[in-house]
């Protein structure tokens, strides 16, 4: 996460540039890559959780928890099997976001010759 110039920086595994994925944040303050190979980003200066494919399409996003209050100052996060826990400092608390995925396979997990 890039918060200085509002971006998401994309390293290959030896920390080569790749690209940039830019558009929707304010203040990305951290970045986690979920099982699906989804990027899972928190932005403080927007006060929300934002999932984005790795080709840089925003899938959805997360402003408010379950109990109705709004997200302050998201400055964390961890994926791991199940779920996804969220540094939520404004507000004083971590938030738990279960993960749920009804298919199997999805396009951005299928290398690009399988694609037509």
């Amino acid at each position: 996460a890039d918060t200085g110039k509002k971006r998401i920086a994309v390293f290959d595994r030896l920390g080569s540039f790749l690209n940039e994925i830019t558009g929707y944040f304010r203040q990305p303050s951290s970045v986690c890559i979920d099982n699906d190979g989804l990027l899972v980003v928190t932005d403080t200066g927007n006060n929300e959780v934002i999932l984005i494919t790795p080709e840089g399409f925003k899938l959805a996003s997360l402003t408010s928890a379950s109990d109705g209050r709004k997200l302050k100052r998201p400055e964390d996060l961890v994926c791991s099997n199940d779920y996804i826990y969220v540094l939520d400092t404004g507000n004083h608390r971590i938030l738990h976001i279960k993960r749920l995925k009804e298919v199997k396979y999805v396009g951005w997990q299928v290398k690009n010759t399988m694609l037509e």
